[in-house]
């Protein structure tokens, strides 16, 4: 697989996982207690984060795409390359903060107030998620031999 598929490939797996995030937050709505509704939060809110990052990568992608010839494309393949294996690095360190402020949530924020012991998880359960994600891109990516 080129570089080029393989960051569509990630966009559309990220895209799943927004609707799954979407799905989840609104059915944890349904349960109308506040540790739920901060699970719901959580959810819901990086539901549109990541379909906004989704949205404007595919967007800048195709315009990298679109603007290089194929001889240009494969000539830019490792910087590409590059580029998105130090992100998807960069994304995964940010995720380990990401789980660690959703526990210093619940432990300090959550101390009384359900609503942030359930956001706290939320933070936990989508960096953690992320985390993954971006870990397990990173190293495939890196194994994407250039042509």
């Amino acid at each position: 697989m080129d570089i080029w598929k393989f960051q569509r490939l990630i966009l559309q797996r990220l895209v799943i996982w927004v609707s799954i995030s979407i799905a989840l937050g609104l059915a944890f709505l349904l349960f109308r207690d506040e540790y739920w509704n901060g699970m719901a939060i959580q959810f819901i809110a990086w539901a549109v984060v990541n379909l906004a990052i989704a949205f404007f990568g595919k967007r800048s992608l195709e315009r990298r795409y679109a603007s290089l010839s194929k001889a240009e494309r494969q000539a830019q393949a490792e910087t590409e390359r590059a580029k998105l294996v130090r992100t998807l690095w960069i994304n995964t360190i940010l995720d380990a903060f990401y789980i660690i402020g959703g526990r210093l949530a619940m432990i300090f924020l959550g101390r009384d107030s359900l609503l942030w012991q359930g956001m706290g998880l939320g933070i936990i359960l989508q960096g953690s998620f992320l985390f993954f994600f971006d870990l397990i891109h990173a190293r495939l990516a890196s194994n994407i031999a250039v042509k």
